[in-house]
Formats: structure tokens, sequence, C-alpha cells
């Protein structure tokens, strides 16, 4: 089973969309067209019209607001093997959990890789880090 790390957001404020567009390197404002790409992908999926829908995704991939929807459910990829280990020893499942504590969330990041510059993002915006 792969286990992503992810950040948990309100899709509703703008201040979790502009954290976001940080820890994902793509330029301000870019969550607008994000948030649309996301939109038009579902409501293809919906219709079942999925061939569309992965056309769509595979054009928009490399273009910053496809890296922006991406991290929306990709986050930092598969948790690696330390991260896992830090997670237990904080007496949470590997499998799927979540912690809002800053330096829980700080080391967790530190181990998969992250930037400095992210978990910084992370550390003046606090949001959830989930797992599973």
């Amino acid at each position: 089973m792969a286990v992503r790390l992810l950040v948990s957001f309100n899709r509703e404020d703008t201040r979790d969309w502009e954290a976001l567009e940080k820890l994902a390197g793509v330029p301000a404002g870019t969550w607008r067209q994000a948030a649309a790409l996301e939109q038009r992908i579902d409501n293809l999926r919906r219709a079942d019209r999925h061939a569309e829908a992965g056309e769509l995704y595979r054009e928009k991939m490399k273009t910053p607001e496809g890296r922006l929807y991406i991290f929306t459910f990709m986050g930092w990829g598969r948790i690696k093997p330390m991260v896992e280990k830090v997670i237990k020893s904080y007496g949470l499942r590997v499998g799927e959990d979540r912690t809002g504590h800053p330096g829980r969330i700080d080391a967790i990041l530190r181990f998969q890789g992250v930037s400095d510059e992210a978990r910084e993002v992370i550390a003046k915006h606090p949001m959830i880090l989930t797992w599973g």
C-alpha cells in the first residue's frame, strides 16, 4: 500500500491555497486555475468521460496549475521508511493518521526530505499533516 504524505486544507480558505502554492513551488495566484482544473476534471469524471478527464490531466500536469492540483492529492509522495519510524515513535498509525503538532510536523517533513522553506511555510501557516 502506498502511504502518501499530504497536508489537509480548506478549499474555501484562500490563505490555505496561498500556503499550498508556496509548498508546491508555483506562482502566487495559481490556486484559482488549479481549483478550476480540479472542477473540470471532476465534472468530466462524473459525466463518465474518463478519457477526456485523463487527457486534460496529462495536458495540464506540467503547468503550474497542474502541479498544484497534483500536490493537493499527492503531496510529498510516498512516505520514506525513516518517516514510518518517526510516525510510530509518536504512537501514531502509519497506514492512515494525522497530526497538527508543530514539532511532529517539522520532524516528519524533515525526515521526508522536505525543504526548509516548505517547513517554514507550515510553521507560519499551521496546517494538519496527514498520511494514508
